[in-house]
């Protein structure tokens, strides 16, 4: 039998998690520590995330239709809303987002993108929005008292669950296209 000498590991380099495209959003995760590619390296925040892959991949790196960049937040109760950029998609688990009235937005830039998982997603005012050109699909397992609106673009929404109450509905729509599949 082949013995190793501990000593000679590397723990640092032996818990390096590189994935290619990705970055990593957790309720353990450290703004300052954080690193793009890095499952071992995840994000506290999305904002930070955000700042940190938009530096990260430029030029020909930059998102793009052949390639695509993927945000995932790992599961937890997240009150943090999520700014959308072009050709950046966010896998959100089975998390919950109680964004009461911040938002999933794409700041009137257009963009394509797409939220996956089967998050729960709540508020009160919070506003799924899309731009005048952008195309956003979301997938999600329930959507409770938020305003859907599509302000030119297309949103396509896959959630079985949608709700609201007689103040607020689950959906408002602004123009462009909304589909509830």
């Amino acid at each position: 039998d082949k013995q190793y000498a501990l000593s000679s590991l590397n723990i640092t380099d032996a818990a390096a998690i590189p994935v290619a495209k990705t970055v990593f959003v957790s309720k353990n995760g450290d703004d300052a520590a954080g690193l793009v590619e890095r499952l071992d390296k995840p994000f506290l925040t999305n904002a930070a995330a955000r700042a940190a892959l938009l530096a990260f991949y430029t030029g020909p790196n930059a998102p793009s239709v052949t390639n695509r960049i993927l945000v995932k937040v790992f599961s937890g109760d997240w009150t943090e809303g999520i700014v959308l950029d072009n050709f950046v998609d966010y896998d959100l688990s089975n998390s919950t987002f109680n964004l009461g009235s911040t938002a999933i937005t794409d700041s009137g830039v257009s963009v394509n993108a797409n939220i996956y998982g089967s998050a729960r997603i709540t508020g009160n005012d919070a506003t799924l929005i899309t731009g005048a050109a952008s195309a956003v699909k979301i997938y999600c397992s329930f959507i409770n008292r938020i305003n859907l609106a599509s302000a030119g673009g297309s949103l396509d929404v896959f959630c079985p669950n949608l709700s609201g109450s007689a103040a607020q509905g689950a959906i408002d729509i602004c123009g462009g296209t909304l589909t509830i599949h």
